[in-house]
This record gives C-alpha cells, sequence and structure tokens, in this order.
C-alpha cells in the first residue's frame, strides 16, 4: 500500500500535469494559472480517486466561466487523456469529450502541440520536483534530550492568533483559504448535481427519419437507442444523412451532443461542441 508521502507526491504531479496541459491552451488566458492549480490541488482527493482521474468536474467548472467555451477547454483535457500510460492513471473524461470522433480528438489535441518527448520531459521534471518537496516535508526524527537535560520551554502559540489579527497579511491568507475552499465546495455541489442529471427527453419530432427510445438528456448531450427496423438495411451514406438531420432538428433545443446505440455499442454520433458539426456513423 503506498504511503500517505506518496500518494500526496502522486497527487501533486497530476495536478501540475494538468494544470500544464491548461497554460498552454487558451483557458489560462482567461482564467489564472495559480487560481486553477489552487482549486485543483484543494479538490484532488475528490477529482483523483480509487485509481482514476475524473474531469468532468473541471469541464464544468471551467465551461461556466465567462470568456471559455467547449472550444478551448476541450484541448488541454483531450491532451491530459492523450497521456494516461505516462501519468500511471485511468483518465475519465465527460462524455461530451468521449462522444466526439476519433479525428476530431486528434485534431483538437494538436492544437496545443505537446508532443510525447516534451510530455514526458515534463512530466519527469514534476516527478523530481514533487520528490524533493516529500522530502523537505518529512519530519526530521526528534533529538532525545541529555539526561537530566530539562525540557525546553514550551512555544507560546497561544500568542499567535492575537498576532495574525493584527497582520493584514494574514487575513489576506485567510481571506484567499477561503476562497478556495468556497471554489472547492463549488466543485463538489457540481459533482453532486452532475452526478445523475439525465432526465427523459421526447424524440417523437425525429420518428418519421430514425425511430429513438430511451433518450437521455444530460446538459447538452443526448444519448438514445436506436429501435427502427429500417436501419441496418441502409447505406452507411444514409445513415449519415439521417443521423445529421436528427441532430440538426435536436440541436434546436439546445444539444450539441448526440450519441446513438443499439443497446449493445455506440453506433452513431455527432456533435458541434468545437464549432463543426461532425457525424460519425460506425
Amino acid at each position: 500500500m503506498e504511503s500517505p508521502e506518496g500518494v500526496a507526491a502522486k497527487r501533486r504531479v497530476l495536478v501540475d500535469a494538468l494544470t500544464m496541459c491548461l497554460e498552454r491552451s487558451k483557458v489560462c488566458a482567461v482564467v489564472d494559472a495559480q487560481t486553477i492549480r489552487s482549486v485543483l490541488a484543494s479538490g484532488a482527493s475528490e477529482i483523483w480517486r480509487e485509481g482514476e482521474f475524473h474531469l468532468e468536474v473541471v469541464w464544468k467548472i471551467l465551461c461556466q466561466q465567462p470568456g471559455l467555451s467547449a472550444k478551448e477547454v476541450a484541448p488541454p483535457l483531450l491532451v491530459f487523456k492523450a497521456f494516461e500510460a505516462e501519468l500511471g492513471v485511468q483518465v475519465r473524461v465527460p462524455q461530451a469529450l468521449s462522444a466526439l470522433p476519433r479525428g476530431e480528438q486528434v485534431r483538437l489535441r494538436d492544437e496545443l502541440q505537446i508532443g510525447k518527448d516534451d510530455f514526458a520531459q515534463t512530466l519527469a521534471e514534476l516527478q523530481r520536483l514533487a520528490a524533493a518537496a516529500q522530502a523537505e516535508e518529512k519530519p526530521a526524527p526528534a533529538a532525545r534530550p541529555a539526561p537530566n537535560e530539562p525540557p525546553p520551554p514550551a512555544s507560546p502559540s497561544y500568542a499567535r492568533p492575537h498576532a495574525a489579527r493584527k497582520n493584514p497579511g494574514a487575513r489576506r491568507g485567510l481571506a484567499l483559504g477561503l476562497s478556495v475552499v468556497a471554489l472547492l465546495a463549488v466543485a463538489g455541489a457540481l459533482y453532486v448535481s452532475f452526478r445523475d442529471p439525465s432526465s427523459g427527453f421526447d424524440t417523437a419530432d425525429v420518428a418519421p427519419l430514425i425511430k429513438l427510445t430511451n433518450a437521455r438528456r444530460q446538459g447538452r448531450s443526448l444519448n438514445a437507442r436506436i429501435d427502427d427496423p429500417r436501419w441496418n438495411g441502409l447505406t452507411r451514406d444514409r445513415q449519415t444523412q439521417l443521423v445529421g438531420q436528427v441532430f440538426d432538428l435536436e440541436s434546436q433545443k439546445g444539444l450539441h451532443v448526440l450519441t446513438l446505440s443499439d443497446g449493445t455499442r455506440v453506433r452513431a454520433t455527432a456533435s458541434d461542441l468545437t464549432g463543426r458539426r461532425a457525424v460519425l456513423v460506425r
């Protein structure tokens, strides 16, 4: 079992690696990188759990920031996902990103121009820094007092709170700490509220095109099952055309991602999250 110090070092590396990806994107042109890192570090125990790194909360918070949209937030999260083997952790991306066609995911990742060697070099440096910090934070063994030597006087710690109250810097530090806690509370609330937010969705308007059942809406995404006996008899081009027509109709209701399955696997996806309409039929 990994020691608490080892877990803390691993957590630091993951947070710093994700922050690095965000810094190289357009996200940090809008949101300060240190602010992002502070929030990630504070909420790391929730984001990284049971061997998985969950990006859903990060996605939701960043996409809600003024001046940011899915188009800016998607590339750094997809880059982080692409290097999960090097990070040694399974990265869970939001469904809105996993539903994108593979080619579109690659195009978005390439916007950041972070190659494998570049990432590996940065990761090695982050691991070195985390190991050094871990060594510094490890408490030194307490020295034993010499025989018959009286113990040192107790530190007057009772006076410190009064000094802090007179210190404007301490007040600012406390305010910053509270702001981080408040941001973390928002993140936690978002995580709870988005854990199972899907609701039923009426697809009767597209039944003449494709009969769908079990439609569930989750934010700007729609998942549904193809329950149309005509589907398998159609050519790939005709299937693509119909999925595009369905997406055009449903996108008028504020949807940006459409995922259609046959009950066992995904058969088609459509999205315009990045400003370009993409339809993929498998």
